[in-house]
């Protein structure tokens, strides 16, 4: 067998349907990506070459193949077998048949994880008294899922109002900069996905095929203002935050960087309303943050790494000003027949080195 052969059976994926393994002819699978973003809600898309000898002679390979059915369970994980890492664990949402004069035909395999089943259902619901988690760990109750995810929020009541609970649950996570995913049958909210904290190493020409980088204070604000009024105190709020929350890295951040450029630019909140001055600082902290960590943005191609996973920590080096460390926000594990197994990522930092002047 030659190298190049080597490299594409090494990094095929595992493939299992319903916990079986999927059985298809090696040469049936041309093309998989499997991706998931800070935004929750993973998807899948697999491609089969729909045409090949059978028990009935030659014809459509999954014309009959029940397996390949919606609502299938559809899990995929990459690596040699004793260290296996899964990369989606989702349901089979929708089947596409293509037809070509230029080539077989095809099949197409359409997944999403079980958060898609939060964003199909819609409602009007208010949780009088509860925290923040006790409103994920509802959520997640009401759609047949087990909350691991952390205890964390203040006390206060909380109104659903014709929204999915899909939206609810992004917006009740937001604030404290976790990330929603599922494994399985659990709902789980984390500040990222490498749980030793170790920093993932990546280096240019070495791990990374590709990369870009990009550092942008278009959208940056030197600050966020919250207004609001305490009805209890009967007073009014102004809450003003003009410094990024703790994120990994070093050098100066979008804020300080935009005030040197441009000057000082404050961004008024002025479509959320405050009840006291706790929540007014976690509404401007968060505004500010999630500015903030988009201020250096990678688009990059590494070699096929499924620890990368949403909310990692990302060790950046053999890129000059630029090396730093970066938090994984959108992933896409991609096979093909032509590059075999690789991982395009998009990852963001919220400082900038000073560079020569």
């Amino acid at each position: 067998m030659s190298a190049v052969l080597e490299t594409l059976v090494a990094s095929r994926p595992s493939i299992e349907i319903d916990g079986q393994p999927a059985d298809w002819p090696e040469a049936a699978l041309t093309q998989l990506v499997a991706t998931e973003s800070d935004n929750g809600l993973a998807s899948l898309e697999v491609t089969l070459a729909n045409w090949g000898v059978g028990d009935r002679g030659a014809g459509l390979l999954f014309d009959n193949d029940t397996r390949v059915a919606l609502g299938r369970r559809i899990v995929i994980a990459f690596g040699r077998a004793d260290v296996q890492r899964v990369v989606f664990d989702g349901r089979v949402h929708a089947l596409e048949a293509t037809f070509s004069t230029d080539g077989p035909p095809g099949l197409v395999i359409l997944a999403e994880d079980r958060l898609a089943d939060l964003r199909l259902v819609r409602r009007t619901r208010v949780y009088e008294n509860a925290k923040a988690s006790e409103v994920c760990a509802a959520i997640a109750q009401a759609n047949s899922l087990r909350y691991t995810g952390p205890a964390f929020g203040e006390t206060g009541n909380w109104l659903q109002l014709g929204e999915t609970d899909l939206a609810l649950l992004r917006r009740v996570a937001r604030p404290h900069g976790l990330v929603v995913c599922t494994s399985g049958d659990e709902l789980k909210l984390e500040r990222g996905a490498d749980a030793s904290g170790t920093p993932i190493a990546l280096e240019m020409h070495a791990d990374l095929v590709a990369l870009r980088v990009l550092a942008d204070v278009a959208h940056q604000r030197s600050s966020v203002r919250v207004r609001g009024f305490n009805a209890g105190a009967g007073e009014a709020l102004d809450v003003n935050i003009d410094r990024p929350g703790s994120f990994p890295g070093k050098g100066r951040s979008g804020p300080q960087w935009l005030r040197d450029a441009i000057g000082e630019r404050t961004d008024v909140m002025s479509h959320h309303a405050a009840r006291n001055e706790a929540e007014a600082r976690l509404l401007a902290q968060a505004a500010l943050d999630a500015r903030c960590v988009r201020f250096v943005r990678a688009h990059g191609i590494a070699l096929g790494r499924p620890d990368l996973r949403v909310g990692a920590e990302l060790e950046l080096s053999g890129i000059g000003r630029f090396a730093n460390t970066y938090t994984l926000a959108h992933c896409e594990h991609r096979f093909d027949l032509r590059r075999g197994y690789v991982t395009q990522f998009e990852a963001g930092c919220a400082w900038l080195a000073e560079g020569d002047r």
